[in-house]
């Protein structure tokens, strides 16, 4: 949710003012997801910028355009708070690794696959496991020579943690890239890239886009190829 804030201060006449939306298409907003009204809702929120959590979105009642216009704002967010200086500290890693591991489950691991890939294709040694037992030999046999991208939405995956804790044990540097902030991956990271992203569902099935991690990849590796000058 962008400027989440905004709700929490204003009523629901200078929401719909600064929206330049009516107040019935509010309301019908916060009922659509499933809050009695827009007070509910504003409480929603508060509780929700409290405990540093993100609103979950039911997207069977999302329009098309409606979820576009989500992942536009996860992208921009993720890219306005992404700093330069951590993406200068990441490249500085990948340039001094021997070779680098991916490490990712579930959803991240076509992130992973793809991401090691182009590095390969850089010239870079890189490889990404999908078989979680290779991981975990794997994260106990690489040495403080080589560097370990992990990528997890919540940085609190059992396995991911658990290969976290390997590494460190050995001195591998971390590299993750995590969208929820202070996670248990996060303390175990040398550098830490976030995107920000909403937790979004189809009932059960978990929809919550992975493209902003997609594009903090994108934009290191981009800059890695420039601060080496490989070419093909």
């Amino acid at each position: 949710m962008a400027q989440p804030e905004l709700f929490i201060t204003s009523t629901i006449d200078a929401v719909a003012k600064r929206l330049f939306i009516s107040t019935a298409t509010i309301s019908r907003c916060c009922k659509q997801l499933e809050f009695a009204g827009y007070q509910q809702f504003k409480f929603a929120v508060a509780q929700a910028l409290e405990h540093e959590t993100e609103l979950v979105v039911d997207v069977k009642t999302e329009s098309l355009t409606s979820q576009a216009e989500r992942i536009e704002r996860e992208i921009n967010a993720t890219i306005t708070n992404l700093s330069a200086n951590k993406v200068a500290a990441a490249v500085s890693h990948i340039m001094a690794s021997r070779s680098i591991e991916f490490f990712g489950v579930g959803a991240s691991l076509p992130l992973c696959l793809e991401a090691s890939r182009k590095l390969t294709f850089a010239g870079k040694l890189s490889s990404a496991r999908s078989d979680w037992d290779e991981l975990e030999i794997v994260s106990q046999r690489l040495t403080s020579a080589d560097l370990a991208i992990i990528i997890s939405y919540s940085g609190e995956t059992e396995h991911v943690v658990r290969y976290a804790t390997a590494l460190n044990e050995r001195h591998v540097p971390i590299i993750s890239l995590i969208g929820n902030a202070n996670s248990s991956l996060e303390k175990r990271s040398v550098v830490t890239l976030r995107a920000h992203v909403t937790n979004a569902y189809y009932g059960e099935l978990d929809m919550t886009s992975r493209i902003p991690f997609h594009v903090i990849l994108e934009l290191v590796l981009l800059e890695y190829l420039k601060a080496t000058g490989v070419e093909r």
